[in-house]
């Protein structure tokens, strides 16, 4: 007597949530949108590059105010929907 040998589908590879270039476009895009100068923008790119470092380091390396970096980076990244109020005040 032979035993039934089951066999199960291999897994499908994960899907990245979001892939690295659609990553980089909606960054730009929000960087972009919105008039910044050197300093935040830089300020704000170490923000994402760097994510152990605090507010406070960055914008002391950068020589901007943590309170104004703090309200950039939240504006512009995670909640993209107030980016134009970012926008607006900085006019």
């Amino acid at each position: 007597m032979t035993a039934t040998v089951l066999r199960f589908p291999t897994p499908a590879a994960p899907m990245p949530r979001a892939l690295p270039s659609s990553s980089a476009a909606f960054v730009l895009r929000q960087m972009m949108g919105v008039k910044l100068t050197k300093p935040e923008q830089l300020a704000l790119v170490d923000c994402l590059v760097h994510p152990h470092r605090t507010h406070l380091e960055i914008a002391e390396r950068h020589g901007i105010d943590r309170a104004h970096l703090q309200d950039l980076y939240f504006d512009l990244f995670t909640v993209p929907e107030r980016a134009r109020a970012a926008q607006n005040r900085s006019k």
